[in-house]
């Protein structure tokens, strides 16, 4: 079969790219393999540098607060920078080369993921409540795609870190008759019942304090953005 110099030279040509593509993957793939074997996360800040008193909360539940018709309780435990904080990190810069490592503590990510729960079921009921006033909707409700999976990222992440916590705090419990079965069944009663916690009026004043060095820096995020 003939070949022309030109389709020679094409073909050499393209081996040639093919073999450098090569080599330049397994170059990157091992500077990522470098980089994760050498990336010690004992290394970073893993918490907030403050020194924790204890606390006891005493559970109550009134009904008043923390509601899903109540956004106003909700806001007021989030601390300004919404829970974020910069800390010097200077293995994070090295590999990143930016200048300033933020981390967010993980109770306020968990209340993120609460406050959005809320604002799903309010969604809900207003739509039944309006259903119910003879209102007609010509479209059921139906979360988007990022709430749905905001709301399923924040499910998994709740259950592990609930577990992680490992409350073993007793809880009394009651019986009382299901008035859909008939059967006694055990009903636990939580209030009143004391949980040895941390004081988390100081994790607050620690992280806008923190929120003070930053706040006015241009190029990251916004509270408004979290989701």
């Amino acid at each position: 079969m003939f070949i022309t110099n030109q389709v020679l030279t094409f073909a050499l040509g393209a081996l040639t790219a093919s073999a450098l593509l090569n080599v330049m993957a397994a170059g990157i793939q091992l500077y990522a393999s470098h980089v994760l074997q050498n990336f010690d996360i004992e290394k970073h800040p893993t918490t907030l540098p403050v020194r924790l008193h204890p606390a006891v909360m005493i559970m109550d539940y009134d009904g008043e607060h923390y509601g899903l018709d109540h956004p106003k309780d909700w806001a007021a435990l989030i601390p300004k920078g919404h829970g974020f904080v910069r800390l010097n990190d200077p293995v994070h810069t090295r590999l990143t080369g930016h200048p300033d490592s933020f981390y967010q503590v993980t109770a306020f990510h968990q209340i993120h993921c609460l406050m959005g729960w809320r604002q799903y079921f309010q969604w809900i009921f207003e739509y039944d409540a309006e259903l119910k006033s003879g209102r007609n909707h010509t479209e059921p409700l139906v979360l988007s795609e990022h709430n749905y999976g905001h709301a399923e990222h924040c499910a998994s992440y709740m259950v592990q870190l609930k577990l992680c916590a490992g409350d073993v705090t007793l809880e009394p419990t009651t019986t009382k008759i299901n008035r859909q079965t008939g059967r006694r069944v055990h009903a636990v009663d939580s209030d009143g019942i004391k949980h040895r916690c941390k004081d988390w009026s100081q994790v607050k004043e620690f992280l806008e304090s923190n929120h003070e060095g930053w706040k006015n820096k241009t190029g990251h995020f916004k509270g408004d953005d979290l989701n």
